[in-house]
């Protein structure tokens, strides 16, 4: 008796553990490899995807852009469920040297109380870090 108390006990501490975890997607970017001239700019789109029951407010943060202009149209953004397109602008600098650059960024989310009112103490932060733009410097683009 004692046994199956313990497992019940359990299996509703999991249950709520896994509703409690916020359940944020990430696409890497589109197109995920990108050819600029210097001085020329690309627009590219990342997926960012949640389910209903867990809103969030997400940032992008950049960690490393390999010497190019990157901007999000949107940021912060808030996802109130379902799939969301986030666009931005990759820009080359004039003085870029041929090569492959890879940009790097983390996407930080965090709960979005819609309607109610925020709780009090410590809240779950989604850190997904490593979606990479992969953008490759030539003189005159192949593709």
């Amino acid at each position: 008796m004692i046994k199956n108390k313990k497992i019940i006990i359990y299996g509703l501490l999991l249950i709520l553990t896994v509703r409690l975890i916020m359940a944020v997607g990430v696409n890497y970017p589109l197109p995920s490899n990108i050819q600029l001239t210097p001085g020329q700019s690309e627009r590219f789109n990342v997926g960012l995807h949640t389910s209903p029951d867990s809103p969030s407010s997400c940032t992008f943060e950049l960690t490393d852009t390999a010497g190019l202009e990157i901007q999000f149209d949107e940021n912060p953004i808030e996802l109130l469920g379902g799939k969301k397109n986030v666009f931005g602008t990759v820009t080359a600098p004039e003085d870029a040297s041929n090569g492959n650059k890879n940009a790097e960024f983390c996407v930080v989310c965090s709960p979005l109380n819609v309607g109610e009112e925020a709780p009090a103490g410590s809240a779950v932060t989604f850190n997904n870090c490593g979606p990479t733009l992969n953008v490759e410097i030539v003189n005159a683009r192949t593709r």
